[in-house]
């Protein structure tokens, strides 16, 4: 019966900072990285949250600069010199997280190409979803253990 009383002590616990214990893993380095690393990857790849291409084109000026930096014409990569994805940070609320880049020209392109150039993809979502579950049943499993 201690056995019980113990695990039921250590349930009761972990209810009581299980919004806690989600915050931190939302928060952890791995998820946050995870989630840059997505949303960059899908902006090189031309495709927005939506899953639909990045739009409007390159005008004819930008494709002869990309060229010149041998860099992709065939889709909007949001890329010229890296400014924009290093700029790149995941800011956390209550709610949720909120994409975005601490470069200069970030107001100038999502009004261009739309604020959906921030945010995963249905599936980068799901990919997320399967590491945060990952790492929270491992601090579930470490609190009860």
């Amino acid at each position: 019966m201690v056995v019980f009383e113990e695990l039921i002590g250590r349930l009761e616990g972990l209810k009581k900072s299980m919004h806690r214990l989600v915050d931190e893993t939302a928060k952890d380095p791995e998820i946050d990285s995870y989630i840059t690393e997505l949303n960059l990857d899908q902006m090189y790849s031309g495709i927005d949250a939506d899953g639909y291409p990045i739009e409007p084109e390159y005008k004819p000026y930008t494709i002869k600069q990309k060229i010149k930096l041998g860099q992709p014409i065939d889709r909007v990569t949001l890329y010229s010199k890296g400014n924009f994805y290093r700029g790149h940070e995941n800011i956390y609320s209550g709610n949720g997280i909120t994409l975005t880049s601490s470069d200069s020209k970030t107001k100038e392109l999502t009004e261009k190409y739309g604020a959906e150039i921030f945010g995963l993809t249905p599936k980068s979502l799901e990919l997320v979803r399967e590491v945060f579950f990952e790492l929270i049943l491992q601090k579930v499993k470490d609190k009860l253990l």
